[in-house]
Formats: structure tokens, C-alpha cells, sequence
């Protein structure tokens, strides 16, 4: 026991109290004063040089970031904004402009986009009254953190956002149902129309709408109705699916992970509809069976009524049939032109919902196809927001018309065929930087006003004509994935989807459009889209120019040891996504895969998960695992290797793809977005040397390609862009520099394209010699990497299958882990920063853990 609590030290107190003890002390005011005022001086500064500590120290409201701090984001170490082609081409009062669902179109729509109100609060915030203006301004739909937004505004997604605007719905559209569109809103959406809630969304990459019909009733008379949406993102402070998007502080290199996006960061919209209209089109080609299976998901009230359906191209119908709502029928296509990368040929489809008795009996008229059938002028009005001017309005005004530029989906597929052959010309290598124009539209009327008799509903969408499926060629024992049955090696890149100036949005449909396109030009004809979902014209562009997808699932946050294994609810929600995504990406032919996790983020029963995705659309390919934790399932089997080459056998139920290699850096003077923290898995000296590097990677894929061990049948280079800190791109981050020769890129693919084609008459000669340096990769160590060496039960199996002993292998491995590294490795600055990195995680962890524990009790209290 204390001396202070024992009944000796009671007495010896009492006796002090009656002896005459001199004055305490006196604090020296003069010193202290002068002390505190340097102490909160410090914090101050502090805190200005770190707003993002703020947010997470108090998960409160964000903080305002300097523009000090900001300018490190958007300007380079000269000071020279960093801008895209496409910066310049944003009008801040409506950007993306085009219609926002190509695959299923309809007349009249008014777009949204444009300036709303804004305001950050903190987590207990309530709901603004109506009415009620907000404090500042935003340009939707750019995320909070970018500078397009006008709110350039880091780590804003530790708090809950406000968006608020006014709209005007056209006059002709009386009568009918109202819905609001979301095309992403990162991550919880509370969307309120008039001071009625709507719902709740979340997710933050799959659209989304509600019915606010009733709401704008409740409001007769009323010319100007207000929506609100609340919005709060945790990003790393929950365990959803997030990507790559961390909040990382200014200043600080971002490593493999990148800048956050928080809010709205797709299209918002409005679309009149019948009672009974079309919701969703799922478009699967059979090409073994010559036909198109269709399903027509329709709103309640058009459940069980009759559709006709017709394919046509160039404005002939080349076949036609009918169906029911709700239920998948065959339309059958002769002799179909099959839609690949090299001819991505497409069709238009017509689908018309006729009146008649739906399932519940009803009788549902054609009296409600006035908006199929209506003039253009139909979806033209005044669309104001309470932080409009008239310049903004008369913007909005000209924006909901679709005109012939809206209408590209209406192309005709020869078009899409001589886009392809621009690319495939010798003149591939001249002016990088410029787009090929827009393909040419019809009118408008054309389509859209061919009424059907009794037509209830009327939309236009398009189909391609493509087979992905796994089989074996030429006498091999393994499988390959056989586009259209035949194998064609899978020659892609790790597009990861961000921009500087609109981190997840592009600034422009056009900027969408060129990143596919000078993938093509460089000779690829696959991109991996990376832990991201991009909006529906991306997919457009990919269908039209011809390009063949990996999509990735967006994987959990997960960098933690605090939990093992996501909870059920976390499980559930990961699971939901991903189900949305592939409902939402049913009918874009250029998706032939799905990758189900990536590097054991958030990895979780990966036989179960990818089993359930599989039942969802089985007509692709499923990735379970791309690269570290494999499970026996799906179509393929993963290697990750930096800078590799490398790759796993193949199983009698899988074939073997090289999910990630390369990263090779190159630093671009004037072009890199934190220049004193540049890094790549292996940094080259100049362009010749990333060339001739580059080109020996290329030519040692070709060796495990042809060998009939290896197999190799896919290969992702890393990657389309510079990313933030990342310098391994083939461009710029700002896409204003292509780093190698395309004359290089596209001879190098080409040639490997053609071998593997020659795979399926029968066996290619082996370079020996180059198989050798790829083996010889495939047992090097990682490179690069953060703390990363390729785990020892990955690579005590490749030493096995090579016959190497694998005591060697490690021993290497710890030479690595020791601080060796390739003269072309790292900098010293990037090594001093593995340092600190990881004696601040080894010594933070429990500390994060137990933020993080907190943090998830109180974000999801609702």
C-alpha cells in the first residue's frame, strides 16, 4: 500500500496543518506567457503544414488545405501547374456533357452536372433545413480532393459532405415517373429530394437511382425543386472496398497507394420513364449458337409484357424476335460478324415494350410512350442551381439535348473498324498526343422518333458478338483462354485510372477515349483495369475501339493485423459490390474477365467468392487470386513478379497468366507529381535503355509463351501511366509524354501477337536462351517493392519445378532483406524511406489499431 493511503501519513498531514509552512511557490507568469504562445505558434504551423493530421486525429470536420500545400498535389518542383491535353477543355458549368448510359439510351434525360453547393460538417451534422444555402461551391463531378472540383480539398473524406442544388424538370414531362440517377458516389450516399429521403446507397463504384416522383408532387406548383445528398467516405477507416485510394498526407510519398476520392465522382441525371419501362439489359452472346440471349429486366408494373427486339447494322436488320419482361429469350444473329480487338464490330439493338396485360394482371396502354416518340425538343428546359448564373442555366439548357454528338452509340460498327485500322498504319508512331476524331452519328430523329404502334417503352443499345472461353490448341496439353476459339496472347497493361487534375475522373470523355487509344497504338490489346470501376462510356470506348478488359474487383482496405479476416457484414458488402458490378458491365462485350481479388487485400474463402461471382455471368473468365495467395479455382492460375519475367505451371483446370511485371522507371523532367519521392521497381537511365530493357522482358514472355511447360498466355505490364509517385508508366501521369518509341512498342507486341497466333496451327521454336533469363527472373527476388519479397512458399515452388535448391533462393532473399538491392533498382532516398516506413508501421501498429477500432464503432452507428 501507498504511504499516502496508510493512517501514518493521515496523522503527519494533520500536524503539518497547525505548523506555519512558508507561501507556496509562485508560477513565473513572464516565463510561462511568452512559452505557450511559442507552443500553440508551433502547433499552428503544424498544422497548417499538416491538415490531414487533423482529420485523423479528430474525425471531425476536414480541414481547408492551404494553398501552399496544395500547389505540391497539382505543380511540379518548378512550379508549373501539372495539367492534362484535356484540362483546359472542362466547362466548369456542365463537364462530361455525354449521355452517361450507352448501352441503353433514351430521348429525353437532363443532365446535372455543373456547380452545386457544398459544405463539409462534422459526424454528428444534422440534415440543412430546406432550403437552406450551403456554404460553398463544387463542380460535380469531380471528386472533393481534386483541383477540377474548385474544392481541391485533402482527406475530406474523414468527414460527412453536403451537396445541394435546385432543378427545373421540363414541362412535357408531367405525367411521367421521375428517377434520379447517380453514377458513383464515393462511398455512402443519403440522397434527399424536397425534404424527403429517398434512401441510402452504398458503395462506391456502381450507379445508382431513385424513383423521386412523389417528391416532386408534394410540390405543386412548384417550378424549383432542391436535392441534398449527404455523403460520408471512411476510405481507410472501414473495411469497404476502396482500390488504391488512401489518405496519405501531403508531401509524403504515396507508394503504391494514391490520393483519396471522396463524393459524388460520376454523372448525376434526371430521366422520365413510363410506369412500365425497361431497367436493365442483359446482352450474353452465343456464338457457338449463332444468337443473343436477351433479358429485359423492366420495373414492376412492366413485368410480363411483351418486347420486340431487332439487330441491325448500317440501318439493316439483320434479325428480329420477340419476348417477355423478365424473362431471358434468343434472338438469333446468322452468320454473325464476331467482335474482337483487331475488328470490333458491333450491333444496334431496338427494344420496344408493347401494351398489353403485364403479371399482375394489369392492362398497361401505349398511352405511355409519348416520351419514346417525342420531338428533341422534349428534353430541353431550364435546369437552374441555386449557385447558377443564366450563363449556367442557358449551359444547362443546351447540355440536355441530345444532339448528334450524344447520340455516339448510334455509329455504325464500320466506323469502329476504321478507327482500328488508323492504329494498325506505320503513321502509329506520329503525334502521340492527338485523338482520332469522333465517329459519325445519325439524327437523332432518325432513331428515336421510329414509334412502334401500342409502344410503351423505347430504349437503343448495341451487342458484340464475342466468344471467351479456355481450351487447348495445336496439340498442347495446357489451356489457354481462346478469344472466339482461337489464341491470341493477352498483351495488356495496369491502367489504374487516375488523373492530376481529377484524380478518379477524367477530365474529359475524350481523355477517356485516348488512354485506350494510345494503348493501341503502343500495341497492346488488353488493359487490366486495376482495383477501379470506370463509368460506363469507358467501357464504351473499350467496345468501340477494341480492347479486350480484365476488370478488377476494387479490393477491401486491408493493411492491418488488428482483424484477420473481414466480419459478415464487411463480407456481405464486399460481395454486394461486386454483384452490382457485374450486373452493371452484363452486355459491354470488351470485358472478357473478371479478377476476383488481388494480392491477398481483404482475401477471404476465395473458392466460395469466386464460385458465387462465377454463377452471376458464367460467359467469362474468372481470375481468383492475380498474383500471391492462389486457391484451386476459377479459370486461371496468377504470378506476380517485379521486374520478372515469370510464371506458375499451369493446372489441368487452369491456364497461367503473368498478372503484374515489369514497373521499369523513368523519371520525366517537368512531368512527375511528387519529383523528390519518384519511384519504380527498377529505374532506367534514359529512353534507349527503358527500350532496350523493356524489349528483352518482351522477348523472354515470348520464350515462356512458346514453352509448352510454361504456357505462358497473358502478361500485365506495370503500367498505362505514371501514378502520383509512381514513375513505371508508359506516360506521364499528365499523359503529355509517351516515355518510349511507339514504333518500338508496336513492333515488339506485334511480333508477339503473331507468334502467339501461330500457336494454333502447332508448336513455335523455343528461344532457349531467353528462357533461361526468364527462369533465372522468375527465382530473383521482388524488386522494389516497399518491404515486399516474394513469399517463400511461392518461391521454394518455382525452385522445385526448375530443379534449383532452394536454400539458395533464400539466401538471395535475405540479401535483399538486408538492404541489397540492382544498381537499377532504387535511389538512396527510396531506400532511407523503406527504412522509416517500416520502423513507423512496426511501432504504430497497435496504436492504428485501436484508432481504427474506434473509428469503425462510430462510422457505422447508423
Amino acid at each position: 500500500m501507498d504511504d499516502l493511503d496508510t493512517p501514518r501519513h493521515h496523522r503527519k498531514r494533520q500536524e503539518l496543518k497547525k505548523q506555519k509552512r512558508p507561501g507556496r511557490q509562485r508560477c513565473n507568469w513572464t516565463l510561462w506567457i511568452p512559452v505557450s504562445i511559442l507552443v500553440l505558434v508551433a502547433i499552428c504551423v503544424y498544422l497548417k503544414d499538416h491538415p490531414s493530421d487533423v482529420a485523423h486525429w479528430g474525425h471531425t470536420s476536414a480541414v481547408k488545405t492551404s494553398d501552399k500545400n496544395l500547389t505540391h498535389y497539382y505543380k511540379d518542383a518548378n512550379g508549373r501547374t501539372m495539367i492534362t491535353p484535356w484540362t483546359k477543355d472542362v466547362d466548369k458549368s456542365l463537364p462530361h456533357p455525354e449521355y452517361p448510359r450507352p448501352q441503353m439510351q433514351r430521348k429525353a434525360w437532363l443532365n446535372l452536372n455543373g456547380p452545386w453547393e457544398f459544405d463539409c460538417t462534422s459526424m454528428t451534422g444534422t440534415l440543412p433545413n430546406l432550403n437552406a444555402t450551403l456554404k460553398r461551391t463544387i463542380t460535380v463531378p469531380l471528386p472533393v480532393e481534386s483541383y477540377l472540383s474548385g474544392v481541391f480539398q485533402a482527406d475530406a473524406s474523414t468527414a460527412h459532405m453536403w451537396y445541394r442544388r435546385t432543378f427545373t424538370p421540363p414541362s412535357d414531362w408531367a405525367g411521367s415517373r421521375i428517377l434520379l440517377h447517380f453514377g458513383a458516389v464515393d462511398w455512402q450516399a443519403t440522397v434527399t429530394v424536397n425534404g424527403q429521403r429517398m434512401g441510402v446507397h452504398k458503395g462506391g463504384y456502381d450507379k445508382f437511382s431513385f424513383d423521386i416522383t412523389a417528391a416532386l408532387e408534394g410540390h405543386p406548383g412548384s417550378h424549383q425543386h432542391e436535392v441534398l445528398v449527404q455523403v460520408f467516405d471512411p476510405t481507410e477507416f472501414s473495411h469497404a472496398p476502396v482500390g488504391k485510394q488512401r489518405m496519405h498526407p501531403p508531401r509524403r510519398p504515396s507508394g503504391i497507394f494514391y490520393t483519396a476520392t471522396s463524393g459524388i465522382w460520376q454523372t448525376v441525371w434526371l430521366e422520365p420513364v413510363p410506369s412500365a419501362h425497361v431497367e436493365r439489359l442483359d446482352l450474353i452472346p452465343d456464338v457457338d449458337k449463332g444468337q443473343l440471349s436477351v433479358l429485359v429486366h423492366g420495373s414492376p408494373a412492366a413485368k410480363g409484357l411483351k418486347v420486340v427486339v431487332n439487330a441491325s447494322t448500317e440501318g439493316q436488320s439483320v434479325g428480329s424476335t420477340t419476348g417477355f419482361v423478365g424473362q431471358a429469350f434468343p434472338l438469333a444473329v446468322p452468320q454473325a460478324h464476331l467482335w474482337s480487338f483487331e475488328d470490333p464490330f458491333l450491333y444496334d439493338l431496338d427494344v420496344t415494350i408493347l401494351s398489353g396485360r403485364n403479371s399482375d394482371g394489369k392492362t398497361i396502354s401505349g398511352s405511355s410512350s409519348s416520351l419514346s416518340d417525342s420531338s428533341s425538343s422534349s428534353s430541353s428546359s431550364s435546369s437552374s442551381s441555386s449557385t447558377s448564373s443564366s450563363d449556367t442555366s442557358a449551359a444547362s439548357d443546351a447540355a440536355s439535348r441530345m444532339d448528334e454528338s450524344d447520340l455516339e452509340l448510334l455509329d455504325s460498327a464500320s466506323s469502329g473498324r476504321r478507327l482500328l485500322k488508323q492504329h494498325a498504319k506505320a503513321e502509329h508512331s506520329a503525334a502521340a498526343g492527338t485523338s482520332a476524331k469522333s465517329d459519325p452519328a445519325r439524327s437523332p430523329d432518325s432513331v428515336f422518333d421510329a414509334a412502334v404502334k401500342d409502344q410503351v417503352d423505347y430504349v437503343r443499345a448495341y451487342f458484340g458478338m464475342r466468344k471467351i472461353s479456355l481450351g487447348r490448341i495445336g496439340g498442347e496439353k495446357n489451356l489457354r483462354p481462346l478469344p472466339n476459339d482461337k489464341f491470341v496472347f493477352h498483351m495488356g497493361m495496369l491502367d489504374q485510372g487516375f488523373w492530376p487534375d481529377g484524380i478518379y475522373t477524367a477530365p474529359t470523355d475524350a481523355a477517356l477515349k485516348y488512354d485506350i487509344e494510345v494503348s493501341k497504338q503502343m500495341g497492346f490489346n488488353m488493359l487490366r483495369k486495376h482495383i477501379k470501376v470506370e463509368p460506363d462510356r469507358w467501357y464504351y470506348w473499350a467496345d468501340h475501339l477494341g480492347i479486350l478488359v480484365w476488370q478488377d474487383m476494387p479490393a477491401m482496405f486491408w493493411e492491418d493485423n488488428v482483424i484477420p479476416e473481414p466480419s459478415d457484414q464487411e463480407k456481405q458488402q464486399y460481395e454486394t459490390e461486386f454483384q452490382m458490378m457485374i450486373q452493371n458491365h452484363m452486355s459491354f462485350p470488351s470485358i472478357v474477365m473478371y479478377v476476383v481479388f488481388n494480392e491477398g487485400w481483404g482475401q477471404y474463402e476465395t473458392e466460395r467468392v469466386t464460385k458465387y461471382v462465377q454463377s452471376l455471368d458464367p460467359s467469362r473468365l474468372y481470375n481468383p487470386a492475380s498474383g500471391w495467395v492462389d486457391a484451386n479455382v476459377g479459370d486461371l492460375i496468377d504470378m506476380h513478379k517485379y521486374v520478372g519475367p515469370g510464371a506458375l505451371y499451369p493446372t489441368s483446370t487452369r491456364a497461367s497468366v503473368l498478372g503484374e511485371f515489369g514497373g521499369l522507371g523513368l523519371k520525366v523532367d517537368q512531368h512527375q507529381w511528387i519529383p523528390e519521392d519518384s519511384f519504380s521497381y527498377e529505374m532506367q537511365a534514359n529512353s534507349a535503355q527503358l527500350e532496350t530493357r523493356y524489349s528483352g522482358l518482351i522477348a523472354q514472355i515470348m520464350a515462356l509463351m512458346a514453352s509448352p511447360e510454361f504456357s505462358l498466355c497473358a502478361a500485365v505490364y506495370t503500367e498505362l501511366t505514371d501514378v502520383e509517385a509512381e514513375v513505371n508508366g508508359m506516360l506521364t501521369y499528365d499523359r503529355q509524354v509517351i516515355k518510349m518509341s511507339l514504333d518500338v512498342t508496336y513492333k515488339v507486341h506485334s511480333d508477339l501477337l503473331a507468334l502467339s497466333q501461330q500457336l494454333n496451327v502447332g508448336p513455335v521454336t523455343v528461344d532457349q536462351k531467353q528462357l533461361k533469363k526468364a527462369v533465372a527472373a522468375m527465382l530473383a527476388p521482388n524488386k522494389g517493392e516497399k518491404g515486399y519479397v516474394a513469399p517463400p512458399t511461392e518461391m521454394a515452388e518455382q525452385a522445385r519445378k526448375a530443379q534449383i535448391p532452394f536454400v539458395a533462393v533464400q539466401q538471395k532473399a535475405q540479401v535483399v532483406e538486408s538492404g541489397g538491392s540492382s544498381p537499377l533498382t532504387t535511389t538512396a532516398q527510396y531506400q532511407q524511406s523503406d527504412t522509416f516506413d517500416a520502423a513507423t508501421k512496426a511501432a504504430g501498429h497497435k496504436v492504428a489499431g485501436v484508432i481504427h477500432a474506434i473509428w469503425r464503432f462510430l462510422g457505422r452507428s447508423d
